[in-house]
């Protein structure tokens, strides 16, 4: 015989995410650009203009979700070893950060995450922003320019001073 619910928490996932996409008077808080590091529930730390996806109706104010603009995963390229052949420790004071895509196959430059997906959300530093919104200038002026798809992979040496370990 047909089951035609053979996955009952599949579906509410998807009836869920449905009503999610559907609900076009939600609301998305926060400034013109809040740009944020996300982390993930996976682990990943995704640099990213985040939007709080809430219900519509203004007496449950219950979120629902993230609106993901522009996401990058960011991540030190530099393995952080701190201490040299002779035992001394040392403060690495220029490590190289690197952005990726997060969800390079996505068709859109945003994505929407359940609320759960992300455990922590925090300010970084201004430096590792500028180098952010510069490289979302390079893209979107490529993307202009030519119709190839390119790497929108970037890496760049900043100044960040890193906390020595106790």
């Amino acid at each position: 015989m047909f089951d035609p619910l053979p996955n009952k928490r599949t579906l509410t996932l998807v009836e869920s995410l449905r009503i999610l996409l559907e609900n076009l008077s939600m609301k998305l808080k926060g400034d013109p650009m809040s740009v944020r590091i996300v982390r993930t529930r996976s682990g990943e730390d995704v640099i990213t203009d985040i939007k709080e996806i809430t219900s519509a109706d203004p007496d449950e104010k219950k979120v629902l979700g993230f609106q993901l603009n522009e996401p990058y995963f960011i991540y030190l390229s530099d393995a952080m070893t701190a201490e040299d052949d002779e035992g001394n420790i040392h403060k690495i004071s220029k490590p190289q950060i690197t952005m990726e895509p997060w969800a390079p196959l996505s068709k859109e430059r945003r994505v929407i995450v359940r609320f759960d997906e992300v455990i922590a959300a925090y300010e970084t530093h201004d430096e590792v922003i500028e180098k952010y919104k510069q490289l979302l200038e390079a893209v979107d002026g490529r993307r202009d320019d030519t119709t190839a798809v390119e790497s929108d992979t970037a890496e760049t040496e900043i100044g960040i001073s890193v906390r020595e370990g106790d």
